[in-house]
């Protein structure tokens, strides 16, 4: 039991290690000026590497005709082996309230992570995530600023996997680190309108 523990510990430490020093590149990469969307494929591809997991993907929230908040998915890298879904339509316009999944918007509002093993999800959403053969997955939400712009996710398809608290923390910073990016872009952007304007 003492040899186990260890063992956990010593992955637990391993894993958050990398996914920090992955998070230190991604946040020096943030900071550089340039357009966000050319960083973020090399970026989710260092945080999925050092997490080791299936694949790595950004949702982001946008709003409908008629006023229903919609989420897609708009950025992704996968792992050699691993099917991408990043043109998958279920994962394009999804409104989670009207198909029953309130709990992932009420979860993120609340800025909390969702995470487990798939199978012990509820069937309305193990119905969205075993056909892309996801066997466990974690989201963390990202806040541009006060506002919940989308989510992260990471999906390990291969085998059933225990998040582990430091690992959990380490991917809530990431997120962190994206948010403050896209609040920066979104303000770099005003301030562009308002010269255009000015001029």
């Amino acid at each position: 039991a003492l040899a186990i523990e260890k063992n956990r510990l010593f992955d637990e430490t391993r894993r958050r290690d990398a996914i920090l020093g992955a998070l230190a590149y991604a946040s020096e990469l943030l900071l550089k000026p340039g357009d966000l969307q050319d960083q973020l494929p090399d970026l989710l591809a260092r945080l999925g590497r050092a997490a080791d997991v299936s694949r790595v993907y950004i949702f982001e929230n946008h709003t409908a005709p008629d006023g229903a908040r919609l989420v897609s998915r708009r950025y992704e890298w996968t792992a050699p082996g691993i099917e991408p879904q990043i043109d998958n339509p279920r994962l394009q316009n999804i409104d989670h309230v009207a198909q029953g999944n309130a709990r992932w918007t009420q979860t993120f509002i609340a800025r909390q992570p969702i995470f487990g093993l798939v199978r012990d999800f509820p069937p309305l959403e193990r119905a969205l995530l075993e056909p892309q053969g996801i066997q466990s997955i974690i989201l963390v939400p990202i806040f541009s600023g006060d506002l919940w712009w989308g989510y992260l996710g990471f999906d390990e398809c291969i085998q059933e996997r225990i998040w582990l608290g430091a690992e959990i923390e380490a991917l809530k910073s990431a997120a962190s680190a994206l948010g403050a990016a896209f609040a920066r872009q979104r303000s770099e952007a005003a301030e562009r309108k308002q010269r255009e304007l000015t001029e």
